[in-house]
């Protein structure tokens, strides 16, 4: 317990939460951690989802697909972060995203239940945990607006710029960073067909605004 305590001392469910105490969260939690191989689907759209996704290792995509079979990628989510805190507090909770194993990977799956209201024991962290799941929720509801600002560029390589940008900057602003999407993914995230992408990227290298190689980029 002590090793894996420490692995997983950043994730947002338990900040805030002392140490000597984790090991009770565990115990009132009831988490049961499952496995995905890659491209695995761990829930689809419209399914009902009844526990928050821990991600212990690995990352996940998270996809909006629509009834004319088209998937636009929202994200990407990895270790120690979060999916399915959108929903505990609602009325429904069908899943409005599908989201699949972005690689191989190791999850914690916490019943709603568990989390939502206080233990026969009342113990006291409950409260932190509540206060830490309303702020993940609220953290991804501004990364979302982040997919908006993508987006609502009118061109290719504007979209491409913004999101750069934006991937730079959750970078800590590093030289060359990475981004978590191939190529078909980018241009799903982006919204725009995968051929003028590629187009626009290399005109892009051509003029000196960017290197890159695979899904390592440089902006210049």
């Amino acid at each position: 317990m002590d090793n894996f305590i420490s692995e997983i001392r950043e994730c947002p469910l338990i900040m805030g939460i002392a140490p000597n105490q984790l090991g009770k969260v565990f115990e009132c939690m009831v988490a049961k951690r499952a496995l995905y191989k890659k491209g695995d689907a761990i829930v689809k759209a419209g399914d009902k989802m009844d526990f928050i996704g821990w991600i212990l290792n690995g990352s996940v995509l998270l996809t909006y697909d629509d009834i004319d079979g088209n998937i636009a990628i929202i994200g990407s989510l990895s270790a120690p972060e979060l999916f399915g805190e959108t929903l505990i507090y609602t009325n429904d909770s069908s899943s409005p995203l599908s989201i699949h194993a972005l690689e191989d990977c190791e999850l914690l799956l916490i019943k709603f239940s568990k989390l939502k209201s206080p233990c026969k024991s009342m113990c006291t962290f409950h409260l932190q945990v509540t206060m830490n799941i309303l702020h993940s929720a609220a953290s991804k509801m501004l990364h979302l607006l982040d997919k908006v600002l993508v987006i609502s560029n009118q061109t290719i390589r504007q979209r491409i710029l913004c999101f750069l940008n934006i991937m730079k900057e959750q970078n800590g602003a590093a030289k060359k960073f990475t981004i978590p999407y191939n190529r078909e993914q980018m241009s799903k995230y982006l919204c725009v067909n995968q051929s003028a992408l590629s187009t626009e990227l290399r005109k892009m290298s051509d003029e000196g605004l960017l290197r890159f190689k695979r899904n390592e980029f440089e902006l210049l």
